[in-house]
C-alpha cells in the first residue's frame, strides 16, 4: 500500500483534530464515573504514540461467521501475490527510540478485495515473527493474554458445551482500530489476514455492526473507497450518523452524503445520533439538537431503527424524541447512565426501546442497575473496540471485537443463563433490531 518510509512514518505521527476531538469527547465518559468499581475494566488511555500490536482478530469466509477454516486452504492458496512495502524495523525503531516502542508493521496489500472465499493467506511463519513491546511481550504473548480471557469465558459453563461460540458486537470502530495497527487504508481483508489466531480459542464472530459517525466517513471518495468497503465482508453491516460532537458540521452538503451513504444495502440503522452536553469541546446545543432533528427524519423517512447517544441530555433527548418518532419506533439507547426513575420514563414513552451494554459496565454502577433492571430480549452487547480495555488484558492497549465476551459473561451472571443461550439470544435481538435476515 504505502511504497516510501517516509510516507508511512508521517502517517504514523498525523492524527487528525476530529479524532483527537472525539478521543477527548469519550475520555469524558469516565470523568463523573472515577468512584465506581474498577476492579474489572477501564479506560484506555489514547492520545499515546501509535502502539503496533497485530492484536490478532481472524476472520473467516464461511457466510454466517468469522471463523476461518485455515487448515483447508490449499498451499497455493496461501502463496501471497501483493505489493508490499519494504521498511526495514531498524528504521522504525530508530525513528520513535524515544518512545521506547517498537513497531509491529502490518503490511497492507491494496484496497482490491477479493472474494471471501478464494482469499489468499500468507504462510502463518511470517504472522508469528516476535516483537517487543514497551512491557516485553512477544506477540505470541498477547495472543495469549487474549486467549486466556477467551478460556475464562468459556470456563464459566464448565463441561457444558465444547461447541464453538458464536457472538455478536453491535458497536465495533474498524477503522480506528485500523488506525491504532498502523494501517488506516487498510482493507477487512488484508487485517484479516495478518489477524486470525484469536478465533482458535472456541468463540467466533458471526455478526458484527461497524459505526460511521464522524464527518470523513461521509465524504464521497473516503466512503467509496475505504469505509463502504467495510461491508463487504458477508457479517459485517454498518450504521450511519453524525455523532453530537460533531454536529457543527452538519450542513446541506452533510446530509446529501448521509443520506448517500444509507442508500448501501448493508447500512442497517442511523445513529449514532443525540445530544452531548457533557464534552468540553461540544459543539453550541442549538447545534447539536438541529443535526439531531434533521437525522431523526431522515431515519423516519427511511424507516430505519437509531441508535441515541446522549450525556447529561436525557429530558432534551426524550423530548426531541417525543416529538419526531412514534411510541413503536425501535430505539437503541448506548450507555444509558442516567437513574432507575430515568429508565421508567423512557419505556413508558417508547414500546420498542433497546439498550446497548458495553465494556464501561464494569465501572459505572448506575449503568450496572439499569442492565440489572432490564428484560434481556431487549439488550444489546458492544464491544467499542478499540477504545475500551480490560483489566483480564493489561497489554492490549487495542482492543477487538472479541472483548464482548466478558460483557457477555457478565450479562450471563445477571439473568441466570449461560454463554451459549445469552450470545445466542444477543444476535437474535441484533437481527430483530436492525432488521437483518
Amino acid at each position: 500500500m504505502f511504497n516510501e518510509t517516509e510516507i508511512i512514518l508521517e502517517n504514523l505521527k498525523s492524527i487528525s483534530f476530529e479524532e483527537n476531538l472525539l478521543e477527548r469527547y469519550e475520555m469524558n465518559i469516565s470523568s463523573s464515573n472515577t468512584n465506581h468499581d474498577k476492579t474489572s475494566g477501564r479506560f484506555c488511555a489514547r492520545g499515546r504514540a501509535v502502539r503496533a500490536y497485530t492484536n490478532i482478530l481472524r476472520f473467516g469466509f464461511e457466510k454466517n461467521s468469522l471463523s476461518s477454516t485455515y487448515e483447508n486452504i490449499s498451499d497455493s492458496d496461501k502463496i501471497v501475490t501483493e505489493q508490499q512495502s519494504s521498511i526495514s524495523q531498524a528504521a522504525l525503531q530508530n525513528e520513535y527510540q524515544q518512545k521506547n516502542l517498537s513497531l509491529d508493521m502490518q503490511k497492507d496489500p491494496s484496497l482490491d478485495m477479493p472474494n471471501s472465499s478464494s482469499l489468499n493467506i500468507e504462510n502463518k511463519n511470517e504472522s508469528e515473527k516476535i516483537f517487543i513491546d514497551r512491557h516485553s511481550l512477544s506477540r505470541i504473548e498477547i495472543e495469549e493474554e487474549i486467549g486466556n480471557m477467551v478460556r475464562n469465558v468459556l470456563r464459566f459453563e464448565r463441561g457444558k458445551s465444547s461447541e464453538q461460540l458464536y457472538m455478536g458486537d453491535s458497536h465495533c470502530h474498524f477503522d480506528v482500530l485500523f488506525e491504532k495497527l498502523n494501517c488506516p487504508n487498510q482493507s477487512i481483508w488484508s487485517y484479516i489476514k495478518y489477524n486470525y489466531k484469536i478465533y482458535e480459542y472456541g468463540i467466533d464472530m458471526q455478526l458484527i455492526i461497524q459505526v460511521y459517525f464522524a464527518p470523513k466517513h461521509f465524504n464521497r471518495d473516503n466512503w467509496l473507497m475505504i469505509y463502504s468497503k467495510y461491508m463487504d465482508h458477508d457479517i459485517i453491516y454498518g450504521k450511519c450518523g453524525l455523532h453530537p460532537v460533531f454536529a457543527h458540521h452538519f450542513n446541506l452538503q452533510m446530509e446529501l452524503n448521509i443520506r448517500k451513504a444509507i442508500n448501501h444495502p448493508r447500512v442497517v440503522a442511523i445513529g449514532e445520533i443525540g445530544l452531548d452536553f457533557r464534552s468540553a469541546l461540544r459543539p453550541s446545543e442549538e447545534s447539536q439538537i438541529y443535526a439531531f432533528v434533521q437525522q431523526l427524519s431522515i431515519a423516519r423517512e427511511k424507516n430505519l431503527p437509531v441508535v441515541i447517544h446522549s450525556q447529561e441530555s436525557f429530558m432534551e433527548t426524550l423530548e426531541i424524541l417525543c416529538q419526531e418518532l412514534p411510541k413503536n419506533y425501535p430505539l437503541c439507547w448506548r450507555h444509558f447512565e442516567y437513574s432507575l426513575e430515568e429508565l421508567d420514563m423512557l419505556k413508558s414513552r417508547f414500546t420498542n426501546a433497546y439498550f446497548a451494554c458495553s465494556p464501561c459496565i464494569f465501572i459505572n454502577q448506575n449503568f450496572k442497575n439499569v442492565i440489572q433492571r432490564l428484560n434481556i430480549n431487549c439488550l444489546l452487547i458492544e464491544s467499542v473496540s478499540p477504545h475500551l480495555m480490560l483489566n483480564e488484558c493489561p497489554h492490549v492497549w487495542d482492543t477487538h471485537p472479541i472483548f464482548v465476551a466478558k460483557v457477555h459473561e457478565y450479562v450471563s451472571a445477571i439473568f441466570n443463563l449461560s454463554i451459549h443461550e445469552t450470545a445466542h439470544r444477543i444476535i437474535s435481538n441484533m437481527k430483530t433490531f436492525y432488521k437483518i435476515n
